[in-house]
């Protein structure tokens, strides 16, 4: 290893040490070899790269690349050994890899190896998997741990192209966010088989993904395969049947095929921090989606809308996420009112993100500027401004614009023609409002109704959104008219006038899901009362003999049921009414799988049900199942209320 005299200080810019602004990298090659034995990948990035005008006459050109808690060992410059500079690492952004480099310089090659430290891999050992017998490695780059896998440009204002080589035991299966590139291939010890794989559409960095194990499949459609552990493929197989379905919706809405070439999922073990990630080519799912009724499946639906928004138009800064979420959450409304043939149904998905938005809202506090739909970002880690605001609130800003427009029809043919003007490309907010701006103006004339949008306000103002939406409650009417009987009374025969219980026996999942929501809504203004008035409302409190007649009432689904939806649901409500009966299940729901959505908010109400101090063994015996980014972001929640005085 030769290293270079120290330079300047990189400046962070958003989120990112690489000096986009003097050199553009057009292509990745990754060669790479896993190692389960040391839990480590170890090879080679080479990018290929141009230099802008300004950098091309500068004295000294470099190339500057993010990494985070890699081993850096070897860099080449067009295949000659250079000496380069590993920077003073930033504890959240890690490194700049300074590369110095001459004017007619075309490919930078970096050999590294991983650490125990990287947050992008999850090494599982073969206890923690399905079926027991080898391990198994996933990755997740988003936001901003690429730079833990990979010397990388780590930004989502940087896109390229990618080829990879990858080398695996020869037990193992290796899966990557692009197409396999022809048959496996005998790598140079016997008990190793090397793959390939090429991704010919420009991707960010944090679409970078490896899943790799001991893994079966079935084909779902010519161009859809399912990936999983061989004793869950059959179930994966059946829930996520509609997945062509749910591709050629997209297709139809957006104007545009699939450019991708192939539409592969993965369900990977529990731990799997997220509901889905959007890898082109290879999209990551939760084990928790099998419910066995295909009820959870609308979020395949999400991860296929990615495939135009966010993977095709992506964000060029974090703090821009809601043009990727609130989009993709916008074209998965529609592919589901199609598949359900009724359009009712984007507003059933409407009114249920509704609650999901107010929650992340109260958890951040009305004031806080992580509830603006286009947040400073700058300097901040992601993972802390990451909630359902960008989802929800930038879904309900499209929604918003879609009525003063003149309707569906017109802004979905708005939404094709951003769609085209923005693929393969990136597109901040500014961007967003001048090209609406101007299409409304210019190509469909609503200059008028327009004037209307006070964008600083939507853009840059904290709490729920300016305009409340206005979404059709027609199918939504019976759980919520149920859910109000349900906290005004405590009579079962008041319940029934609502809703007849032979008549909830034939619900679906989506009613269940809405049901809680209007309870833990109710519930949520009866702790704000409390906390501000002093006093709080006895018929939201929900006494545990309440939520037993509660549960009676509807057959005690909400206790049998297997529905991860409902259970945490069902938790959540116990936990904030102080009803701490059900810990024993709550502790194993913790320890079954590690999403997120579910374990986090979890972890924070049972910190004030039980105290600080008791959820901290609680963690102690869940935590080994969790990704690395899942345990931080829950250790700091812990941390935060063990600091409050009455922990």
């Amino acid at each position: 290893m030769t290293t270079a005299s120290p330079s300047a200080p990189r400046a962070l810019v958003h989120h990112s040490f690489a000096n986009l602004n003097e050199v553009t990298f057009t292509h990745l090659h990754w060669d790479v070899e896993i190692d389960f034995a040391r839990q480590q990948l170890r090879g080679s990035a080479e990018y290929a790269f141009e230099l802008s005008s300004p950098a091309s006459s500068a004295a000294d050109p470099v190339v500057v690349l993010d990494t985070h808690h890699l081993a850096v060992e070897r860099v080449l410059v067009d295949g000659k050994a250079v000496p380069f500079e590993l920077q003073k690492p930033h504890g959240v952004f890690g490194s700049a890899l300074v590369v110095p480099i001459t004017r007619d310089a075309s490919k930078v090659a970096v050999e590294y190896a991983t650490t125990a430290a990287s947050s992008g891999l999850q090494w599982l050992p073969a206890e923690l998997t399905a079926e027991k017998t080898h391990p198994f490695l996933f990755t997740q780059c988003q936001a901003i741990h690429a730079r833990s896998i990979v010397p990388a440009p780590d930004t989502p204002g940087c896109k390229f192209t990618y080829s990879a080589r990858v080398t695996v035991p020869a037990w193992c299966t290796a899966l990557l966010s692009a197409i396999a590139a022809g048959e496996p291939e005998p790598a140079d010890a016997a008990d190793k088989r090397v793959l390939r794989f090429k991704q010919d559409v420009p991707i960010p960095s944090y679409l970078l993904a490896i899943a790799a194990g001991r893994v079966a499949s079935a084909e779902l459609s010519p161009r859809c395969r399912v990936w999983a552990e061989p004793s869950v493929v059959a179930r994966a197989a059946y829930e996520f049947a509609q997945t062509e379905a749910f591709l050629q919706h997209a297709e139809q809405i957006t104007g545009q095929a699939y450019v991708w070439g192939r539409y592969d999922l993965v369900c990977l073990p529990p731990s799997f921090p997220y509901g889905g990630m959007e890898n082109p080519c290879l999209t990551f799912v939760t084990p928790t989606l099998l419910a066995g009724d295909r009820s959870l499946a609308d979020v395949v639906a999400h991860e296929i809308a990615h495939s135009w928004t966010g993977n095709l138009v992506t964000n060029r800064t974090w703090s821009d996420f809601w043009l990727n979420e609130g989009w993709t959450r916008w074209l998965e409304c529609k592919i589901v009112a199609r598949i359900h043939a009724d359009p009712r149904a984007y507003d059933l998905k409407a009114t249920i993100g509704l609650r999901a938005l107010s929650e992340a809202i109260a958890n951040f506090g009305a004031e806080h500027p992580y509830t603006h739909l286009v947040p400073d970002a700058e300097g901040v880690d992601p993972d802390e401004i990451f909630s359902s605001v960008p989802y929800e609130k930038g879904f309900n800003f499209l929604h918003y614009l879609t009525t003063l427009v003149g309707g569906h029809d017109t802004f979905e043919a708005f939404a094709r023609a951003y769609i085209r003007a923005f693929r393969f490309r990136t597109v901040t907010s500014a961007e967003f409002r001048a090209f609406f701006e101007r299409y409304f103006t210019e190509t469909v004339d609503r200059r008028d109704a327009i004037q209307q949008v006070d964008w600083e306000r939507w853009y840059h103002a904290p709490g729920m959104p300016p305009v409340p939406a206005g979404f059709d409650t027609s199918l939504a009417k019976q759980a919520v008219s149920l859910g109000e009987q349900l906290v005004a009374s405590v009579d079962p025969a008041t319940w029934a006038a609502a809703v007849a219980p032979e008549t909830l026996a034939k619900w679906s999942a989506t009613l269940w899901i809405l049901l809680l929501d209007t309870l833990l809504v109710r519930q949520s203004q009866s702790r704000r009362q409390e906390v501000g008035a002093g006093a709080a409302s006895a018929s939201a409190s929900f006494s545990p003999g309440h939520l037993d007649a509660i549960d009676a009432f509807c057959g005690h689904h909400l206790t049998a049921t297997q529905n991860a939806e409902l259970r945490f649901r069902w938790y959540t409500l116990s936990l904030r009414a102080k009803d701490t009966r059900l810990l024993a299940g709550i502790r194993v729901f913790l320890k079954e799988q590690g999403r997120m959505k579910y374990v986090r908010p979890l972890f924070r109400d049972l910190c004030a049900a039980i105290g600080a101090g008791a959820t901290v063994a609680v963690f102690e015996e869940s935590k080994v199942l969790y990704h690395p980014i899942a345990a931080k972001m829950i250790q700091r929640d812990i941390d935060a209320a063990l600091a409050q005085p009455s922990a």
